[in-house]
């Protein structure tokens, strides 16, 4: 039986933000169960925050960099998303100004990882260019 296409949207992980955790971590690290849970998670934290109308690639890069804050992979040094720069110059539309502050996010254990510098600067560029840094 065919589901509404509706219903997949709500049930399946966004295809470009599993795309990007997919190259930044292994399955081990973050197997798809738990993924589509921490996804679940993101979509509401930045439903509580995030008022300005965002178009599909934006809202799927911040999906995969909320996702990693929602995992503990990733945090900021003195900031949670929810009263950070990032979410203040969003819903004021400075879609520029945002995507800069995507690196604010690349701490772990109180230092920035490489790792997380990539995630950042591919997410920050799907969030701009609407495709993945790599394709």
């Amino acid at each position: 039986m065919l589901q509404p296409a509706h219903a997949l949207e709500t049930e399946e992980p966004p295809a470009r933000c599993v795309a990007l955790t997919r190259y930044f971590y292994t399955p081990a690290e973050r197997p798809d169960a738990l993924l589509t849970q921490q996804l679940q998670e993101a979509e509401r934290r930045l439903a509580h925050v995030v008022v300005a109308p965002l178009q599909a690639h934006q809202r799927e890069a911040l999906l995969c960099l909320v996702s990693d804050l929602v995992s503990g992979l990733s945090a900021a040094p003195s900031v949670t998303f929810e009263k950070s720069v990032l979410v203040q110059t969003l819903n004021l539309r400075m879609f520029q100004i945002a995507a800069a502050e995507f690196f604010t996010f690349c701490y772990a254990e109180g230092k920035v990882q490489t790792r997380l510098w990539e995630k950042r600067k591919a997410e920050s560029f799907l969030f701009t260019q609407g495709h993945l840094l790599f394709e």
